[in-house]
């Protein structure tokens, strides 16, 4: 009999992010972190502001979707404030889908590289 491990995606998996990161050349302005809950509020508000109305319309089903999804990953400028976020799911081998991707309007000319090796 298979056992199902409870413990959300994003948290088995956010040990992997700093070495998913230190690839990128990503600006000092922003930082990209593991989402977790505490993103949720302004998560919907920025939703909101694009017309997304899942997470208005559903919240219980949205926060579910991203407690059992990775990559989730929030950009969050120097100020502390939400700055886009992205929600992926993957079988960690071969393929990721990329379910949302939202930058906010105030986020322009941001450029993240990944060196070549």
């Amino acid at each position: 009999m298979h056992t199902y491990n409870t413990t959300p995606a994003w948290s088995r998996a956010e040990s992997q992010l700093d070495a998913v990161l230190a690839r990128f050349d990503i600006p000092a302005s922003f930082s990209i972190q593991a989402w977790s809950p505490n993103y949720f509020d302004a998560m919907c508000t920025l939703s909101s502001a694009e017309e997304w109305t899942t997470p208005e319309l559903r919240p219980k089903e949205t926060l579910e979707a991203w407690e059992n999804s990775w990559p989730t990953l929030v950009a969050v400028d120097t100020d502390g404030k939400l700055a886009g976020f992205l929600r992926a799911i993957t079988d960690t081998r071969i393929t990721t889908y990329l379910c949302e991707l939202l930058v906010g309007q105030g986020v322009v000319n941001v450029t993240c590289t990944v060196p070549r090796s």
